[in-house]
């Protein structure tokens, strides 16, 4: 029985390994469609070549494939994955505790030149995820940034969180603020009025949302206020957690219109199953009329909701409009226009490069650094069309890149690779109407948007609205 068993799990890795190595060659072949605008840019981005920035790109279908073997094997210790592009390309498995990988793990990363496991993890994924989805939910860390210490006095940081999510490459849990939108009356915590957390917001560059448009904490404001926060949570949250940069962070919209729609951008064309209606998804912050091309798209459902700031808007029926599976992007007309051909996976993200095309600020790319992004900022996520702020959830997707670029107007538009989407536009960080050049942004990862609208986008399909 035992040999038995052991021949079984030989022969599923031989499987998996001829699987990925074929996965590779196909990947290789998949190519010939040049990922523009991504290969001039990844080359850019992490000094290569444009040959090997397309040899790399090309190839990461195939390691993101071994990679997710490789999780299913191991997830009992998985602490997180993902793809260096600094230096060697590598994909990499990493595992809690020092003990080997199992046979099966082993002999697949063997069998590929660019993949390793790397142990040593101090907290497993579930850990961190269990921690970041219970911070601000009455754990050790009470609301939101909500510290409670032995003597029952509270030190509320809510207003100044902006996100929260899980880095696996720091083995650790991220906690973005905003000093700038610290509360400008009130007592604080020591009872100072106008302080929180020690951080003094007589500063005329610390306006809360609730008197006005702030414009910005300095880069020393915001070192004062990690040092204060990463003392005040010690002890308070179990795991590895790292206060980071969380300013200006917007919704990138704008009513004066995008490219192509009176509000945002279009993202991609899609069906509504409950409906049966056929007609395009942008992001749900965007509310009220939205017209493209003249005409008038009724608001069929959503907004920015905790898994997903989607809605979806159909075409008028009756109109004869012809609604396509495709997207334009470019920073000058005319556009490119690629037709979509497959969607990919929220899990399968992490490591990936990716673009955006916004109705504003164009075309342009960065690497995927998140897949368990948590936006915390108020109004960031609602529990309905007409319900209260509440906290999102930790599956929204984070992006950077050097040469990335957002601006108002842009919500809503694609986020792609060669012909796949990866969903749409949420938000960025940026100090004005556009980021600056080298930048974070976010988006809602395709597969959240279809579940949460009861959508599909379209898959080489046209359709006459009749």
């Amino acid at each position: 029985m035992h040999r038995g068993r052991w021949v079984l799990a030989a022969a599923l890795v031989a499987m998996l390994i001829g699987a990925s190595i074929e996965s590779s060659t196909h990947g290789a072949e998949a190519s010939s469609e040049t990922a523009v605008p991504a290969i001039a840019s990844y080359a850019g981005e992490y000094s290569v070549s444009e040959a090997e920035a397309g040899r790399r790109l090309a190839r990461l279908d195939a390691i993101t494939d071994v990679l997710r073997s490789i999780r299913e094997i191991e997830s009992g210790r998985l602490a997180g994955w993902g793809i260096d592009h600094e230096g060697t390309f590598t994909g990499w498995v990493w595992l809690t505790g020092n003990d080997e990988p199992s046979s099966g793990a082993s002999a697949l990363a063997d069998a590929h030149a660019d993949v390793e496991i790397r142990r040593g993890a101090a907290h497993s994924l579930q850990q961190l995820l269990d921690v970041q989805g219970s911070f601000g939910n009455g754990s050790s860390v009470g609301a939101i940034g909500r510290v409670a210490d032995t003597s029952d006095t509270t030190t509320d940081y809510s207003d100044i969180v902006t996100f929260t999510e899980v880095d696996m490459t720091a083995n650790a849990l991220h906690i973005g603020i905003d000093p700038a939108l610290a509360p400008t009356t009130g007592a604080g915590p020591t009872g100072a009025t106008g302080a929180i957390g020690g951080l003094a917001t007589d500063n005329p560059h610390l306006i809360g949302p609730s008197v006005g448009t702030h414009v910005g904490a300095t880069d020393a404001e915001l070192q004062t206020a990690i040092t204060r926060l990463t003392a005040e949570f010690a002890g308070h949250i179990p795991v590895a957690y790292e206060i980071v940069d969380g300013r200006n962070i917007v919704s990138d919209a704008m009513f004066d219109g995008g490219r192509a729609m009176s509000k945002c951008t279009s993202g991609f064309a899609a069906r509504h199953e409950g409906t049966d209606y056929y007609g395009l998804i942008t992001a749900g912050h965007c509310d009220g009329t939205i017209r493209m091309h003249g005409v008038s798209l009724p608001w069929v459902y959503g907004y920015a909701s905790v898994t997903a700031d989607a809605e979806f808007r159909r075409i008028p029926s009756g109109s004869g409009h012809e609604l396509r599976s495709q997207f334009a992007y470019g920073d000058q007309e005319p556009l490119t226009i690629r037709v979509v051909r497959s969607k990919a996976d929220r899990l399968d993200m992490h490591g990936r490069y990716v673009c955006h095309q916004g109705g504003v600020s164009g075309v342009s790319c960065g690497t995927v650094t998140n897949i368990h992004h948590r936006p915390t900022k108020e109004g960031a996520c609602r529990v309905s069309s007409n319900g209260d702020s509440t906290t999102c959830h930790s599956v929204f997707v984070r992006v950077y890149g050097s040469s990335l670029e957002a601006c108002a107007g842009d919500s809503g538009g694609p986020w792609f690779s060669s012909s796949k989407a990866y969903g749409i536009h949420k938000s960025s960080q940026r100090t004005g109407k556009c980021s600056d050049i080298g930048t974070y942004a976010t988006f809602s990862a395709i597969d959240e948007v279809e579940e949460f609208l009861d959508a599909e986008i379209l898959i080489n399909k046209n359709v006459i609205i009749g």
